[in-house]
């Protein structure tokens, strides 16, 4: 009975986060005022689910701590060292928060911060993993800074794990902090310790999340403190690779063929006829509930694209949660994609890319002016206000009974030939 309480409040807070989003997104129209009166018991009511009783998530939790915390502090004076931990774990706390990630608390050296325990995102693996890439970067240029000032060198080392956990607000001390209790938070603890200096330890099971997003050495075998079993970890090697189909569809070393969709293989061909015909803009969008195979068909569709004796051009975009809020962030993925422009990738290493591609893909290369005039702009003025269609019906095999249709979506991949 107490499991099926937790469950029912767990569904109210995430129906009420889906209807304040939804408020907030009508703010520009409805006004300040009529937002503001009808979110109040919205937030009165998230606030009381919040503050009492217990819930059973799936979270990921990272686990970071200094590197031979009880050296380094022996060198320095008490104020001083109190002042690198303040730099180091207002650090910690952007990297954090800045990928929607909470701080659950502060350990002497350590920090432990929890993705999922407010709202669910389907993509929190990746977060707390861009999290601990991103406080490793800023890590380098904070080590340099202390190491000029007081002569020491400061490393960490992060775990990562993902698992169910309970969520309570309950605790001995009767405050209404949240406590997060499970075997994740022991697991990411273990996994960090383990972790070389300077590393990123990621569990099994946040890699079956984030498989082919990052690059990964395996770590066999490892025998953690406190776990009877032994276990295997990934080594974060790189930072988030850009892929549009990820590794993890299919079964690894299978290669199959796509069985009963010659009728939408055929349409999609036909559609792309009549687009290099008229040589305009249109948006095709497939539509369907989860595992009918829309990806499959659209990599299909590419593969058939890239066996054509006429040069086509492929721009993927992918719509993450990440990019919800970035302006032009779809255009920009696909942009990504095709220039191979990294997150990391330094100014100078992005603001040549459009032009060395334009140069190499055309035959007349780009004059002094154009370079200077932001031809990323007008093809993003162009891509956002494409010519909208609808193509028709898209109906599954006989082996899937849903209904499956097809309207117009921003959210596409466009072709040119």
């Amino acid at each position: 009975m107490e499991r099926d309480q937790s469950v029912d409040e767990l569904s109210d807070l995430e129906a009420l986060d889906r209807a304040i989003a939804a408020l907030e997104g009508q703010r520009a129209t409805l006004g300040d005022t009529v937002v503001d009166t009808a979110l109040a018991p919205l937030i009165e009511k998230k606030a009381r689910l919040q503050a009492g009783g217990e819930q059973r998530k799936l979270v990921t939790v990272l686990f970071a701590d200094v590197v031979d915390f009880t050296v380094l502090s022996q060198g320095l004076d008490p104020e001083d060292t109190r002042r690198v931990m303040n730099r180091y774990f207002a650090a910690w706390r952007r990297a954090i928060t800045g990928e929607g990630g909470t701080v659950e608390k502060f350990i002497g050296d350590a920090v432990m911060a929890v993705f999922g325990i407010h709202r669910a995102r389907e993509d929190d693996p990746h977060r707390a993993v861009r999290a601990a890439l991103a406080m490793r970067h800023t890590l380098d240029a904070l080590a340099d800074e202390i190491r000029a000032v007081h002569g020491i060198a400061i490393e960490m080392r992060v775990g990562i794990d993902t698992g169910e956990v309970v969520v309570s607000t309950r605790d001995d001390r009767g405050t209404d902090d949240f406590v997060v209790v499970g075997e994740p938070v022991n697991r990411a603890a273990r996994i960090q310790a383990a972790a070389p200096p300077g590393g990123i330890l990621i569990s099994a099971d946040t890699v079956d999340h984030v498989r082919g997003s990052f690059g990964l050495q395996r770590l066999e075998a490892l025998q953690l403190k406190g776990i009877p079993d032994l276990v295997d970890a990934y080594l974060l090697q790189s930072g988030e690779i850009q892929t549009f189909w990820p590794e993890t569809r299919g079964i690894e070393g299978v290669s199959t063929r796509t069985v009963g969709r010659e009728l939408e293989m055929g349409r999609l061909q036909k559609l792309f006829a009549d687009l290099a015909d008229e040589r305009a803009w249109r948006i095709i969008s497939v539509v369907g509930e989860a595992g009918i195979g829309k990806p499959r068909l659209i990599h299909d569709f590419e593969n058939w694209l890239a066996e054509l004796p006429d040069g086509v051009w492929v721009l993927r975009g992918r719509a993450a949660a990440t990019t919800e809020d970035v302006a032009h962030g779809l255009l920009r993925s696909a942009f990504a994609g095709r220039l191979r422009i990294q997150d990391t990738d330094s100014p100078a290493v992005v603001r040549p890319a459009p032009v060395v591609w334009v140069n190499r893909t055309q035959p007349t290369p780009l004059s002094g002016s154009a370079r200077r005039s932001g031809w990323a702009t007008a093809g993003i003025e162009r891509a956002v206000t494409p010519r909208s269609a609808t193509v028709g019906e898209m109906k599954p095999p006989p082996s899937y009974p849903a209904s499956v249709t097809t309207s117009s979506s921003s959210n596409s991949a466009h072709a040119r030939r």
